[in-house]
């Protein structure tokens, strides 16, 4: 039924306006307000109540919020888009999903060299959405990444202090691609 400019906007807007009232709100008073965390990381209800699942589902509204930063013509809507901007990648951060750092990061760096204009603007705006994660994201959040860093750059991922998380997957990856190249054609399933 999304068949004209004017209704696309307006769901735009309903649709970040409740999900900024429902998931985004939660998982931040659980982090910053209730202190509610399993096992250090947070999450919500639901259909975001493992961190994971949360976070991959904030990349969603992150990108409609960054269309509406970039069309919308009312100041209020403007300024909404940038408070989004900067509670939304908190959001990811607060649930320590590596997985969904690495593709906001990706996704940044994507977006950067696909403009054509505003680099400046988009790298000043990183620049203080980074500030605002760096300042109010748990120390949590950044322990069990350097833990990783350091697990990779030594080649051993059992240091990786991420209850064999690292390994596991690692291990995954090696028998996926060991069943790519021993059936590439066809696969197995």
């Amino acid at each position: 039924v999304l068949n004209s400019p004017a209704r696309i906007r307006f769901f735009f807007y309903f649709y970040l306006g409740l999900f900024a009232l429902y998931p985004l709100r939660g998982l931040i008073f659980n982090a910053f307000i209730y202190n509610s965390r399993t096992q250090g990381r947070v999450a919500w209800n639901q259909t975001f109540n493992n961190p994971n699942d949360a976070a991959i589902l904030l990349l969603f509204p992150l990108g409609m919020t960054l269309a509406v930063l970039a069309t919308a013509r009312n100041v209020w809507l403007r300024r909404a888009a940038l408070i989004g901007m900067g509670l939304l990648p908190l959001g990811i951060f607060v649930t320590q999903s590596r997985g969904a750092i690495v593709a906001l990061a990706l996704g940044a760096v994507i977006q950067f060299f696909r403009m054509k204009r505003g680099k400046l603007a988009m790298l000043g705006g990183v620049v203080l959405v980074s500030g605002v994660l760096v300042w109010f994201a748990p120390k949590d959040v950044w322990t069990p990444l350097w833990d990783l860093n350091e697990a990779v750059g030594s080649g051993n991922l059992k240091d990786a202090n991420d209850r064999g998380s690292a390994n596991q997957r690692r291990e995954i990856w090696r028998v996926g691609f060991k069943i790519a190249s021993e059936n590439p054609l066809l696969g197995l399933g």
